[in-house]
């Protein structure tokens, strides 16, 4: 897919037949293919449906019932020490989820589980694990552009995007849009935040950015990360 500065939807998304029909019957092994085969040839992908609508719909309420236990905080930019809240540049509420969860597991983990080992037998990217967290995007609430991983050498690898929204129309705004041309002398990506679609891309190689909605906009962000490494220290 060529970028273009239309709306990507699910319902205009040309995936292969074979692609289509494993997404729609659950087929875990063959839709892990495609991920890999568009990362690959692309380093990003699209895939809508990636999850059923009840599990999204199950991700969604755990995720609502996070927020109404207070268990959001307010976004910030860097890490550690570094680490800043700057709404001129990012105004969106993160949950950070711990991985041993056994609702988020059951809903998602195990799932995204297969993906990392699919992705490190064919692309040996050597990924260990992957964080995550719940994204809420309150009205007007945006993010601009920027890079997941900027020194090369971070833990970060590959980002994934799975959107909570129900019902999403283009009408309400929020679109992630994806610079997949490294020079930025195409248009973006613009891909609409649809229920069951899954973003993938590799998290030092594409800018992007979240355009500001109409209404609560959710989803489940995360990353998947290599091994962090000790050096030894020689006298």
């Amino acid at each position: 897919m060529r970028a273009h500065s239309g709306h990507f939807s699910p319902s205009k998304f040309a995936m292969s037949l074979e692609a289509a029909k494993c997404i729609d019957t659950g087929d875990i092994s063959d839709s892990n293919s495609a991920i890999v085969d568009d990362l690959v040839l692309k380093g990003w992908c699209v895939i809508p449906g990636f999850m059923p609508d009840a599990d999204i719909d199950k991700l969604r309420t755990l995720a609502r019932e996070y927020h109404a236990a207070e268990r959001y905080q307010t976004a910030g930019i860097g890490k550690g020490g570094n680490r800043s809240v700057n709404r001129a540049i990012r105004s969106d509420q993160i949950c950070w989820i711990d991985p041993h969860d056994g609702h988020y597991r059951e809903l998602c983990g195990e799932r995204l589980e297969t993906l990392r080992l699919a992705i490190n037998e064919q692309m040996y990217l050597c990924l260990f694990d992957l964080e995550t967290h719940f994204a809420l995007y309150r009205p007007g609430a945006f993010y601009g552009r920027h890079l997941d991983q900027f020194r090369r050498g971070g833990r970060r690898k590959l980002t994934i995007i799975l959107y909570l929204n129900h019902g999403w129309q283009p009408e309400d705004g929020g679109e992630l849009l994806l610079y997949t041309d490294r020079d930025l002398a195409s248009a973006p990506v613009r891909i609409l935040p649809h229920g069951g679609t899954l973003v993938c891309f590799m998290s030092e190689l594409f800018p992007h950015e979240v355009l500001p909605a109409r209404r609560d906009r959710l989803s489940l962000t995360g990353w998947y990360r290599t091994r962090e490494i000790s050096l030894p220290i020689f006298p």
